[in-house]
């Protein structure tokens, strides 16, 4: 669900202006989103690749990649254990896995405040201003719908991933959930670099676009290719 681009942008300028620059894929099903994101101005900046593709069978090299992120959007896939399998089979070993998710509230008090702006407020507010009450509702039920942080983190254990951990935010409202992959090593300046940036997105249902990037901090031969549809850069291998 790499949408329009949001948290890979981010990713790469924080690299950036550390003097790590980082090549970002930015990968996503919906081609209309793609299509949009690909005329921002940031799209313009190096190392910024497009793919179209599913996140439950990526056009991606095995263990190829350094890091791998996802924000609010593995919510939304069919199949968890699959996308999960895929992000395992793409990285290398000692790679990260970052997601970042709407989850259970587990401050005292905030929870009942959360379910009645969630299920009573937040429909009639998507009614009003866009004209589409049902989406917000969806939104609401997708987020109970969704496994608790504890049982996610088994999920993703469960995946093969090792060290699984995870940190709410704003109460629970969101969690980032944080593995590796085996033994290995990654440059750590990476993984703090992609979890600075999932640790100042926002975390209120408000209709954000999700953003699921791949990022290769440091040079890195993949291969691979998208559907042969889709117009944007094909993963091609790098020198």
């Amino acid at each position: 669900a790499g949408g329009t681009g949001d948290i890979a942008f981010r990713i790469a300028a924080r690299a950036a202006a550390k003097g790590e620059p980082a090549q970002v894929t930015i990968c996503d099903i919906n081609y209309d989103m793609l299509s949009h994101g690909v005329t921002r101005p940031e799209a313009k900046r190096d190392g910024i690749v497009w793919l179209c593709g599913d996140a439950e069978n990526l056009p991606v090299k095995d263990a190829s990649q350094d890091a791998y992120t996802i924000a609010f959007g593995i919510r939304n896939t069919t199949h968890l254990d699959k996308v999960l399998a895929e992000a395992y089979r793409v990285l290398k070993p000692g790679g990260r896995f970052l997601c970042l998710e709407f989850s259970r509230v587990v401050a005292p008090g905030l929870d009942s405040l959360y379910d009645l702006y969630s299920f009573s407020v937040l429909p009639r507010l998507g009614e009003a201003v866009a004209g589409d009450g049902a989406a917000y509702r969806y939104l609401a039920e997708s987020i109970r719908r969704f496994p608790s942080q504890g049982a996610f983190a088994k999920l993703i254990a469960n995946a093969g991933f090792t060290q699984v951990k995870y940190r709410n935010l704003s109460g629970g409202i969101a969690a980032m959930l944080d593995r590796m992959v085996g033994q290995g090593f990654i440059a750590p300046s990476a993984a703090r670099t992609v979890k600075a940036v999932l640790s100042t997105m926002p975390t209120t249902p408000d209709g954000s676009t999700p953003c699921h990037s791949v990022s290769q901090p440091r040079s890195v031969s993949t291969g691979g290719a998208p559907p042969p549809e889709t117009p944007f850069t094909p993963w091609q291998p790098m020198q």
